[in-house]
């Protein structure tokens, strides 16, 4: 069986707040015009049951991982293109009696 979410007024005193079963505002917290339109609104946050309000944890979907694929190997063009961009250091090789090839 699932539990159900629930919501409550994170402004009202813990001794009158209540617990329902639906997101919305609080009708006790929130101001209204005269025109019955809402001037301040105060949304109501998801709770435990209990009434003590839950941290959502915000999770970084993108990086380096993302989709555990490999990044797509560079074309030739792109490849030529980076070559011409970056400057390749000569390497020169040595023999065993510290002579130059």
């Amino acid at each position: 069986m699932t539990d159900m979410r629930k919501y409550a007024c994170p402004q009202c005193p813990a001794s009158e707040r209540i617990l329902t079963s639906y997101p919305g505002l609080c009708r006790s917290c929130t101001t209204y015009s005269d025109d019955n339109e809402v001037v301040d609104p105060v949304h109501r946050a998801k709770c435990d049951e209990f009434g003590n309000p839950v941290k959502t944890i915000a999770r970084d979907v993108g990086g380096p991982r993302r989709g555990y694929r490999q990044p797509k190997k560079l074309s030739k063009k792109q490849r030529a293109q980076i070559s011409e961009e970056v400057e390749v250091p000569i390497i020169t090789e040595t023999l065993a009696g510290g002579e130059e090839e």
